[in-house]
C-alpha cells in the first residue's frame, strides 16, 4: 500500500505548486487523524461509532456536550442533555436512526429534519436540562475572554433555499444561557429572513455546506464565555416552508494549533475528519478535489466537505492547493 501510496504523491506533483513529501499523507484512523494540529474540543453533536473509528481521542476532549437522553410521550427525559423540538414543528426523517420520529431525536448518524406540515416556522435547540442535584454545567471558560486559536464547526444541508438561523449560547453573567451569537445559513441573494449575518456566501440547495469560523467572530456577534451555564446552548430556526429539509452533522468548538493556516502558500498536510455522513478538511486553503488511488479524479468541491454517500467506499486522496491527504470511507 506505501508503495501506491508513493507513486499517487508522484502522480499528483504536476498539480502541486511545491513538491511533496511521503509524510504529508495522513491516514486519518485512530491517533493520526488529528496529528496534534487540532485539540481541546468541545463536542455537540459527532456519532460516537464515527468517533471510535476516526477520533477524536478521549484526551482531546474538553468538553462532551452530546445529547444523552430521550423524551418519553409525557414529557419528561433521561439524561441531562437533550434534543428538543418545539411545537411539533419538525419531524425526523429516519426511523431507523430515530427512536422518536415525532421529537426528532437522533441517537446515531446525523441530524435530519424536515418542517411540519401546518406550520408557519419551525425550531428546535441541544438544551442542558440536568435533573435535581445534577451539577453538569456547559463551560466554554477554556476557551479564553477573546477566543485565542479556537474554532467552531458545524455541516449544514438544506433543500430549500429559504434561510435558517443558527443560535450559538453561552453566559457571561449568570449561571443560565444568556449571551449569545447567530447567523444565517441559506441563499445569500434571497430573503434574509433572520438576523445575523449569512455565512453560506456558496449556498448550493441539497449540497452540504461547511461553516467553520474563529471563535473571536461569535465573540464579536454577542457570544460570552466567561461562565459555565445550563440552558439553551445551540439552537435553530429552521424556516416556515413545509416539507423543507435541514441536517447537520460534526457540531464542535476544537482548538487550532497551526501556525500560518489562513496561508495558502504553506505547503502543509491536510486535517481530515470523517464522520458517518460527512467528511471535512478543516484546514483546506481553497477549494478540494478528490482522488481516488488510480489518480482519476472523481470529485471537485467548492467547500471543504462532501457527503460519504457522494463516493464509494475505499481509500481516498484530497488536496487543496498545495496539500494532500489519505482519507478511507468505510
Amino acid at each position: 500500500m506505501r508503495k501506491v501510496i508513493t507513486f499517487i504523491a508522484v502522480a499528483l506533483l504536476a498539480l502541486c505548486a511545491k513538491p511533496l513529501h511521503a509524510q504529508e499523507f495522513v491516514d486519518p484512523i485512530g491517533d493520526q487523524i488529528y496529528d496534534g494540529d487540532f485539540t481541546n474540543f468541545y463536542l455537540i453533536w459527532w456519532n460516537t461509532e464515527a468517533q471510535n473509528w476516526y477520533g477524536p481521542n478521549t484526551d482531546q476532549i474538553v468538553g462532551d456536550y452530546r445529547p444523552n437522553g430521550e423524551y418519553d410521550s409525557g414529557g419528561a427525559h433521561t439524561g441531562n442533555i437533550v434534543v428538543q423540538v418545539w411545537e411539533s414543528t419538525l419531524v425526523g426523517n429516519d426511523a431507523t436512526l430515530n427512536p422518536d420520529a415525532s421529537l426528532g431525536q437522533y441517537n446515531g448518524g446525523y441530524i435530519d429534519w424536515s418542517v411540519s406540515a401546518g406550520t408557519n416556522w419551525s425550531g428546535g435547540g441541544f438544551c442542558l436540562d440536568p435533573p435535581s442535584g445534577d451539577p453538569t454545567q456547559i463551560d466554554f471558560s477554556g476557551m479564553g475572554l477573546n477566543g485565542g486559536n479556537y474554532r467552531f464547526h458545524i455541516d449544514i444541508r438544506k433543500s430549500n433555499p429559504e434561510t435558517a438561523q443558527i443560535n450559538l449560547y453561552g453566559a457571561g453573567g449568570s449561571a443560565y444561557e444568556e449571551d449569545g451569537a447567530s447567523f444565517q445559513v441559506g441563499d445569500p441573494n434571497g430573503a434574509q429572513q433572520y438576523s445575523g449575518p449569512n455565512l453560506t456566501p456558496n449556498f448550493k440547495v441539497n449540497e452540504w455546506q461547511v461553516i467553520d469560523i474563529p471563535v473571536s467572530d461569535l465573540h464579536a456577534m454577542g457570544w460570552k464565555n466567561t461562565n459555565p451555564f445550563i440552558g439553551n446552548f445551540f439552537t435553530f430556526l429552521a424556516g416556515s416552508a413545509p416539507g423543507q429539509n435541514l441536517a447537520f452533522d460534526a457540531i464542535f468548538y476544537y482548538k487550532d494549533n497551526n501556525t500560518g493556516i489562513n496561508n495558502p502558500n504553506v505547503n502543509r498536510k491536510l486535517n481530515v475528519v470523517v464522520s458517518d455522513q460527512t467528511v471535512n478538511v478543516l484546514n483546506a486553503p481553497g477549494p478540494i478535489d478528490v482522488y481516488n488511488l488510480a489518480g482519476i479524479k472523481v470529485k471537485t468541491c467548492s467547500q471543504p466537505v462532501f457527503g460519504v454517500d457522494e463516493v464509494s467506499k475505499g481509500a481516498y486522496i484530497i488536496k487543496s492547493g498545495s496539500a494532500v491527504a489519505k482519507v478511507i470511507i468505510k
